[in-house]
């Protein structure tokens, strides 16, 4: 009989194949499989945790670096990821959509329509995306500010010219770039949601994780001991609970920087262990060696016997 470690569903016929590590990352050496999750549990993960981990993070951009998918970013839609020119001169900030450059060797940038104010005391620009271009948003702003429209097309400037003056700003000295073609020297910094999607599914990898490296033992992966990260993989927090603080970035910031050509990144690191007590267990992950999270599996592991404990 198959049980799946995370619903407790069951059935005479073994489980589909599930990876420790997504295989949207790659394939490895004796497959990292396992034979203990349902294929509904399967599918959720695929398709409500991973597709996000690996299209909406700095681990899908070093995806792109290694052929392992087409485009560097997400959609122009995506809300979760953010490119931003990280070099020095009035693009400082400007916010730009990762494109595969025109060699294919390595990233490029295009234009997502933007008006830039520059700020008199300081000669920086503040740049503003077409939804943004509110009043709420531009609070700081003064009227008569030097004014840059950062564009793909003319009829982009033209729509952004007209904004700009029906919120009653005017427009003095006036500077547009205009038609030009995706960028391959700029230094862009990249910035995501490091939210409670991408957690679980962190989450995910180290529970997958500490079920290979011990046999998938059912009766050790199915303790109540692991109800509180289990139960987070699969359904997050309840509306009235808060999050239970299991997964941690080690990194101060959720972001990465990238210059056209950049290193790759290296290679997945996972690591399982018990804290210096033998009383809880954790796991460092690590994709591509991009960032670096911590998960607890288990904060007070309540072995009553000797049977009951488990090396790994």
């Amino acid at each position: 009989m198959w049980c799946c470690i995370y619903c407790g569903s069951q059935s005479d016929k073994q489980f589909p194949s599930e990876h420790v590590i997504p295989r949207s990352f790659g394939a490895f050496r004796n497959n990292l499989t396992l034979h203990c999750v349902c294929g509904t549990c399967n599918n959720f993960f695929s398709g409500q945790l991973e597709i996000h981990f690996a299209r909406a993070t700095g681990e899908g951009v070093v995806r792109y670096r290694h052929g392992m998918r087409e485009s560097p970013a997400p959609g122009a839609d995506s809300d979760r990821f953010i490119a931003r020119i990280s070099g020095p001169g009035p693009l400082l900030g400007l916010q730009v959509r990762l494109t595969v450059n025109a060699s294919r060797d390595g990233l490029g940038f295009d234009w997502i329509p933007q008006v830039g104010f520059q700020d008199e005391s300081t000669d920086i620009w503040h740049w503003f995306t077409e939804d943004r271009l509110q009043l709420e948003f531009l609070k700081g702003i003064r009227f008569g500010s030097k004014v840059c429209f950062a564009v793909p097309n003319r009829a982009d400037w033209k729509r952004l010219r007209d904004k700009v003056l029906s919120l009653g700003f005017t427009l003095g000295t006036e500077q547009q770039f205009e038609e030009i073609a995706p960028q391959t020297k700029m230094d862009a910094r990249i910035g995501w949601s490091f939210d409670e999607v991408i957690r679980r599914c962190v989450a995910k990898i180290a529970f997958n994780h500490l079920a290979y490296i011990t046999g998938q033992e059912r009766s050790f992966l199915q303790r109540e001991d692991f109800d509180t990260i289990r139960q987070y993989i699969c359904r997050g927090p309840a509306p009235d609970q808060v999050d239970p603080n299991v997964v941690f970035i080690r990194n101060t910031e959720s972001q990465l920087g990238f210059s056209s050509p950049a290193p790759i990144g290296g290679g997945h690191l996972i690591v399982t262990a018990w804290d210096v007590l033998g009383r809880a267990i954790f796991s460092h992950v690590s994709i591509f060696g991009a960032l670096s999270y911590e998960v607890m599996l288990c904060k007070n592991y309540a072995a009553s016997t000797a049977a009951d404990s488990w090396s790994f």
